[in-house]
C-alpha cells in the first residue's frame, strides 16, 4: 500500500512492533473497568437485546460497542493478538502516511521517538480492552477510513479493495463522538482546499462527510445519551446543568490545558523540544527562536517544580503545580476563582499561542502550513470538545490522544522540511 524507501523506518516498525508483544505478553493486566462489564453483558441474552437497551439507555456507539462485546466474549488471547496487531499497524500508517516515497534522514527518528513518547497507559483508564477499542482501534480505522482521499489528493491510484476496507472502518471510527467531529471537519476542510485548488472533488471525500454527520446525528437522536447525561451530571458534575455554551467552551479549554499541565506530557514536552531544534537551526530572527522557547520553557518549569515541591512548600511553585487539583474547573467558581490561578491558564493559553506562531516561522504562509494548521486546530477542536460532556474529568486524558497524534505529525514535518536547510 505504501512505498516506505527508507529502511530504517521498516526496522522502527518491527521493534515497535516486538515491544509492544513484550508488553502485552509480559506487562499488561486486563480485566478491570468496563472490561468485566462488556465481557459478561451477553450472559442471558442476545447482542440485539444489548444494542437495543444501550441505544435507549447509554450510548450511541453501537457499531463500536458490538465490536467490544464480541471480542470481550471471547478468551483473552485473542484481543491481545488483534491488539499488538492494531498497533503495529498503527505504527506502519503512520510511517506511511508521512514517508510515502520519500527519503528523509532525520525525520523518521522524531516520528518514532514522539511516538514512543505517547503514555500508552492512558489506555488503561477504563480497562485495556474497552478503552484500547474506542481510542486506539479507532484512531488505526480512522486513519484506514482516509487512505483513498489520501492517495487521490496525491494524485495516485486508489485501489478499489480498499474502499471495502475504508468504508467500515469509517463507520467504525466515526461511531465514537470525538472522531465523528474529526470526520466532519476533515472533510469539510479537504472540501474547500479542492474548492480553493480548483479540482475535482472526490465522491469518496462527499462519503466520509456523510458518515461523520451520520454518525453526529445519531449522538444527537440516541435516547441513551441524554439518559446518560443526566446521570453523569448527578454523579459528576452537578453544576454542568447550568453551563451556557461559553462556559462548556471554556470547561473543553481547560480541558486541554490541564493535559499538558497538570503532569508533565512528556509527548508534548517532545514536541515542543522538535519545534524549538527546528527554529534554531535555521536563519530565523532573534525573537523568533525565543518564541519558540516559550512551549518548551513551560514544560522544564512545569518540571522543575514539581521537583522542587518535593522539599521545599513555596507558594508560587505550589500554585503551578497544584493549579489543576480542584475538582470541578474554572467556570463551576463563577468567578471565585483565585486571580494568580487565572493568570496562569492565561499563560498556559499564550503558549499555544507560541506554538501557532513557531510554526508559523517555520512553513510561512504555504500550503504545508494550512495543512498542518488544519491538523492542529482539529485535533484541538476534538479535546475541547469534551467540554460539552459532564465526564469531561472522568473521561481521563485518553480524549488527547487525537491531539497529541496530530503533534507528532507536525514534529515529524518539522524535522523532514529541516533537510538540507540548515
Amino acid at each position: 500500500m505504501f512505498q516506505i524507501k527508507d529502511k530504517k523506518i521498516w526496522f522502527m516498525i518491527f521493534l515497535y512492533g516486538l515491544l509492544s508483544i513484550i508488553f502485552h505478553v509480559a506487562f499488561l493486566e486486563v480485566g478491570g473497568g468496563d472490561d468485566s462489564y462488556f465481557s459478561t453483558c451477553l450472559e442471558g441474552t442476545t447482542l440485539a437485546q444489548f444494542c437495543v437497551k444501550r441505544w435507549n439507555k447509554w450510548s450511541s456507539r453501537l457499531f463500536i460497542e458490538t465490536i467490544v462485546v464480541l471480542v470481550l466474549k471471547q478468551p483473552v488471547w485473542l484481543w491481545t493478538v488483534i491488539d499488538i496487531l492494531v498497533s503495529g499497524l498503527l505504527a506502519y500508517l503512520l510511517f506511511g502516511v508521512l514517508f510515502h516515497k520519500k527519503e528523509v534522514s532525520m525525520a523518521p527518528w522524531i516520528c518514532g521517538l514522539l511516538f514512543v513518547l505517547y503514555d500508552f497507559r492512558e489506555m488503561s483508564s477504563a480497562g485495556w480492552m474497552t478503552t484500547t477499542m474506542n481510542y486506539w482501534w479507532v484512531l488505526a480505522a480512522g486513519i484506514i477510513a482516509f487512505l483513498p482521499l489520501y492517495f487521490h489528493y496525491r494524485e495516485e491510484p486508489v485501489k478499489p479493495w480498499l474502499y471495502v476496507f475504508a468504508i467500515p472502518c469509517g463507520l467504525f471510527a466515526a461511531n465514537q463522538e470525538q472522531v465523528g467531529i474529526i470526520f466532519v471537519c476533515t472533510a469539510l476542510y479537504m472540501l474547500g482546499v479542492y474548492i480553493y485548488e480548483k479540482r475535482e472533488i472526490p465522491k469518496y471525500l462527499y462519503c466520509l462527510l456523510g458518515i461523520g454527520i451520520l454518525c453526529l446525528i445519531l449522538v444527537f437522536l440516541c435516547p441513551g445519551n441524554e439518559v446518560r447525561k443526566i446521570s453523569n451530571i448527578d454523579f459528576w458534575f452537578p453544576n454542568f446543568a447550568g453551563f451556557n455554551i461559553i462556559q462548556k467552551g471554556l470547561l473543553g479549554w481547560y480541558g486541554l490545558l490541564r493535559s499538558f499541565y497538570e503532569d508533565m506530557n512528556w509527548l508534548f514536552a517532545g514536541f515542543t523540544l522538535v519545534l524549538f531544534i527546528a527554529v534554531a537551526v535555521r536563519k530565523a530572527k532573534w525573537y523568533e527562536k525565543a518564541i519558540a522557547a516559550i512551549p518548551l520553557l513551560s514544560n522544564i518549569a512545569l518540571f522543575a517544580c514539581q521537583q522542587i515541591s518535593r522539599f521545599w512548600d513555596a507558594g508560587p511553585v505550589n500554585k503551578v503545580v497544584h493549579a489543576f487539583d480542584f475538582d470541578q474547573p474554572i467556570v463551576y467558581y463563577h468567578g471565585a476563582l483565585p486571580n494568580k490561578l487565572r493568570l496562569l491558564m492565561l499563560a498556559y493559553t499564550l503558549v499555544c499561542v507560541c506554538i501557532v506562531y513557531t510554526m508559523y516561522v517555520l512553513w510561512g504562509n504555504t500550503k504545508r502550513f494550512c495543512h498542518l494548521f488544519a491538523a492542529l486546530t482539529i485535533g484541538a477542536i476534538s479535546k475541547v470538545s469534551m467540554g460539552m460532556s459532564p465526564t469531561v474529568w472522568a473521561s481521563s486524558e485518553r480524549t488527547t490522544i487525537f491531539l497529541l497524534f496530530a503533534f507528532i505529525v507536525i514534529g515529524s514535518y518539522a524535522f523532514e522540511d529541516l533537510q538540507g536547510k540548515c
